[in-house]
């Protein structure tokens, strides 16, 4: 039995009674408008771990940190949840390319996308969203990865979509 995610304007009204002070328009594109995951998302540890997941990020970015300790920091996330949350990225970065900025998922962080965007190309943003389905993939099929090297690999993947 398949059950329909609500319109949009019935759950941020919902949403907005369960938690009348959360970023709902972040929330509810980050649970793709399914209000009950969106609740499960407010929960303060997952949107601190997001925020400083986007924090080393942008340290990374810098090169304030590299890719080892950056896999490092991101262990705790889980493997599954990397992939989806990369995902994520390379379709902001995608809209961002050809100018759909209202419909990205995560718009506390369009400049920093936006800034990204500009220093790679629409073919490495597909190839690298390939890569990433590829290891969701194996991760269906219970395919043993080690999560280690392969956090590093889609970290390296993604500061090797800058064009140099």
């Amino acid at each position: 039995m398949s059950i329909d995610v609500p319109e949009y304007i019935i759950a941020e009204k919902w949403l907005k009674q369960q938690i009348p002070e959360g970023n709902i328009k972040l929330l509810l594109a980050l649970a793709e408008n399914a209000p009950l995951k969106a609740l499960d998302l407010a929960k303060e540890e997952d949107l601190n771990k997001r925020l400083e997941f986007f924090s080393h990020l942008d340290a990374l970015q810098q090169g304030k940190i590299n890719s080892v300790q950056m896999a490092a920091k991101c262990l705790n996330l889980g493997l599954e949840n990397l992939l989806i949350t990369f995902m994520y990225l390379a379709n902001d970065l995608i809209k961002i390319k050809f100018a759909a900025i209202e419909t990205i998922v995560n718009q506390d962080q369009l400049e920093m996308l936006s800034n990204f965007a500009g220093k790679t190309s629409i073919s490495r943003l597909f190839a690298y969203k390939d890569k990433l389905i590829a290891l969701r993939q194996h991760l269906a099929n219970k395919i043993n990865l080690n999560q280690q090297l392969i956090i590093e690999n889609v970290i390296i993947g993604w500061m090797g979509l800058e064009c140099r």
